[in-house]
This record gives structure tokens, C-alpha cells and sequence, in this order.
């Protein structure tokens, strides 16, 4: 179920035409002021080619590892606080080419996303969670944020406010994110972003095309899309998923073996009393109940047992759930008719060779 959840939840954004790399330009030498040159040169080269429909660059793909926090100001009735929330560098065109929709405002343009710090904060656009947690409405536009990080706390006008998206995999929380224009900070590997209605493969070579022709010495390395990335989030879930699966398949073969030995041993043992039930009138229908009657009461027993040793177990687990909770009555249930069915095809066999047994024969050697 946790699965099944995962794999339909809203991640808030258009990830399957996306096709990302990452980016190491600080290890060849470049500072700040040639980095922002070098990206500047990348997109444009980038965009031009047909494999590529939009392009961006930012500190941090979406669903992919942790964002940097940044402190705000939070004025308050108690006083000023600050609060550490996600941050996010990008470039103009990260909300197209992520599909991510602009509840209010716009977004950052070109000379905005490419200006240098100049002892001021820039523009700044906010998550929805965001505004309604600093302002208390998501009508955001021309209000201000204020950082406190220098000596004096800089003050920020925001233009925009962005759609929320799911923090560290779609079983993440819709996580507040502050997104500054690219200019304003340095990027140690940032991570550019292209979309494109081809094959992402091609729009991925596009991009590796783009920085050779500029600088080949600059490292690209990273998977071929955001679709990718998002099976690497699920690849900890499946595992523990197909881990516990499995264990539970062989636990559940294991008892089904178990059980059909038990109720075998048990149709011989009372041979002679199904023979002696028969010779005196009871029906083959009879015998085949009684037999799987002992069987099914011997399972209740074990269903209720089992399900207050799961509840327990379900628990401790409670972390790698998602959308479904630990006591979820259709899953328990579900696991409880699965076992029974199971118990009650077991049990079948050994029941119906009971009532087919030589009644002569029987009697004979007893």
C-alpha cells in the first residue's frame, strides 16, 4: 500500500520531461563573478539546441537530497524570532521548466537572476506554505522578508509565490522553501535542469554539449532525469518493501506446510472415528465440515494472536509508512483473509481424503 501511495502522490511539479545534470565549475578556479558568466553562457547555448525546450540552473534539484536553510525574521506580538527554513538559488526559467506553478506574481528575470550582491537581497520568491506561515495569507507579493544572517538584517521584497512541492522524495512534507535569484549566492555544484518534449537522453546530451563547448574541463555528471532521481527516493521503500514481502510469502508458505502436516496427522489419527461416523450414517459432507471446522478455529486462534503481535510490530514501523497508518483495518483484515484462505485451501485435501477413505478397509484392521 505504502508503495502504491508513493508512486501516485502529487509531488507538486511536472517532473517527467525534466532532465537534469550537476555541475563542479569552483574546482576549476572560477569565482563567483566568472561562475555567473559561465552560467549565463551554458543557458543560452543550452536553450538554442532542439533537444532542449527550457533550461535552468539551481543550488538544489527538487526531491533530491536536503536544501540549504536559511534563517528569516519572524516579527511576533512576543518579539522577533527566526525560524530556518529551505532555500532554494535559481535561474529565471526554474518554474517553466519545472511546470511549477506561480500562485502569485512572477517570476525572477534574466538581469535578476544574474546580478551580483550589492550589499542588498534582491527579490525573492516564496512557497506557499511559506507566505501563510510568515504572513498568514499566500497574497505575498511586494511584502517583505527579512534575513538576519550580517550585521545588518537585509530586507527582502518578495515577487512571487510558487506552488509548494515535496521536500526529500514524494514521501517528504510540503516544505516551506524561500527561492533567491542565482546571483546571490555561490554555488558549489548546482544542478542544471532542461525540459524537453524529445527523449530526455538527447536533451541530457544537450546540456553536456553546452559546457564542453564552453569549458571543457567543467565536471557533468548526475542521472538523466528528475524521473530517475525520484526512483532513487524510492528505492528504500522498495527494498524494505520486496524485503518484508518476501518474508512474509516464506512465512506464509511455511505455516501453510506447517498446517497441512498438522491437519494430516490429525484426519489419521481420527480415522477410526470418521469410520465408525460413517458406518452409522453420517454424510461424506459431515466429516469434510468437521475436519475443516478444527482447522479454521485453530486459525482464528492464530489470527487474533498474530494481529496483536502485528499491531505492535506496525509500531515500531510507523516511519516507513505513507498514506496508510500503522492500524489500518482494511490491511489487517486483508492479511487475515489471505491467511484464512490459505489455511482453508490447506486443509481441504486432507478433509476430502477423509471422507473418501474404505470403510471396509477400516473397520477390517480395527
Amino acid at each position: 500500500v505504502t508503495i502504491r501511495n508513493l508512486l501516485g502522490v502529487d509531488v507538486g511539479f511536472d517532473l517527467a520531461r525534466v532532465a537534469s545534470a550537476t555541475l563542479s565549475v569552483y574546482n576549476n578556479g572560477y569565482d563567483d563573478a566568472r561562475a555567473l558568466v559561465f552560467y549565463r553562457q551554458l543557458l543560452e547555448r543550452a536553450a538554442a539546441m532542439p533537444a532542449v525546450g527550457a533550461v535552468s540552473v539551481s543550488e538544489r534539484p527538487p526531491m533530491i537530497g536536503a536544501f540549504t536553510r536559511e534563517r528569516i525574521l519572524v516579527p511576533g506580538r512576543e518579539g522577533d524570532r527566526t525560524i530556518a527554513v529551505a532555500r532554494n538559488v535559481v535561474s529565471a526559467d526554474y518554474f517553466r521548466v519545472l511546470g511549477l506553478p506561480l500562485l502569485q506574481g512572477r517570476g525572477f528575470s534574466r538581469d535578476e537572476a544574474f546580478s551580483l550582491p550589492d550589499g542588498t537581497c534582491g527579490p525573492v520568491i516564496v512557497s506557499e506554505s511559506l507566505a501563510m506561515r510568515l504572513f498568514g495569507t499566500r497574497d505575498a507579493v511586494n511584502r517583505v522578508v527579512v534575513l538576519p544572517q550580517t550585521r545588518v538584517p537585509m530586507e527582502c521584497r518578495v515577487v512571487g509565490v510558487a506552488a509548494d512541492v515535496r521536500a526529500g522524495g514524494p514521501g517528504g512534507g510540503w516544505e516551506p522553501i524561500l527561492y533567491r535569484p542565482l546571483g546571490r549566492a555561490a554555488l558549489f555544484r548546482p544542478t542544471v535542469l532542461a525540459r524537453s518534449d524529445g527523449p530526455l537522453p538527447l536533451a541530457s546530451a544537450a546540456v553536456r554539449a553546452a559546457v564542453g563547448s564552453i569549458d571543457p574541463g567543467v565536471a557533468v555528471y548526475g542521472r538523466t532525469s528528475l524521473a530517475e532521481g525520484m526512483a532513487f527516493q524510492m528505492a528504500g521503500p522498495r527494498i524494505i518493501s520486496t524485503v518484508l514481502g518476501s518474508l512474509a510469502c516464506l512465512g506464509l508458505l511455511m505455516a501453510a506446510v506447517g498446517l497441512y502436516g498438522l491437519v494430516a496427522e490429525t484426519v489419521v489419527d481420527r480415522t477410526r472415528e470418521f469410520a465408525i461416523r460413517m458406518a452409522i450414517g453420517a454424510g461424506h459432507r459431515r466429516i469434510l465440515l468437521s475436519v475443516l471446522r478444527r482447522a479454521m478455529v485453530l486459525t482464528a486462534f492464530g489470527i487474533v494472536i498474530g494481529m496483536a503481535l502485528s499491531a505492535g510490530l506496525a509500531r515500531a514501523m510507523r516511519s516507513q509508512l505513507f498514506g496508510v497508518t500503522e492500524m489500518d483495518p482494511w490491511a489487517h483484515l486483508s492479511a487475515a483473509g489471505v491467511l484464512a484462505a490459505v489455511v482453508f485451501l490447506t486443509s481441504l485435501a486432507p478433509a476430502l481424503k477423509a471422507t473418501r477413505m474404505n470403510l471396509a478397509d477400516v473397520l477390517r484392521a480395527e
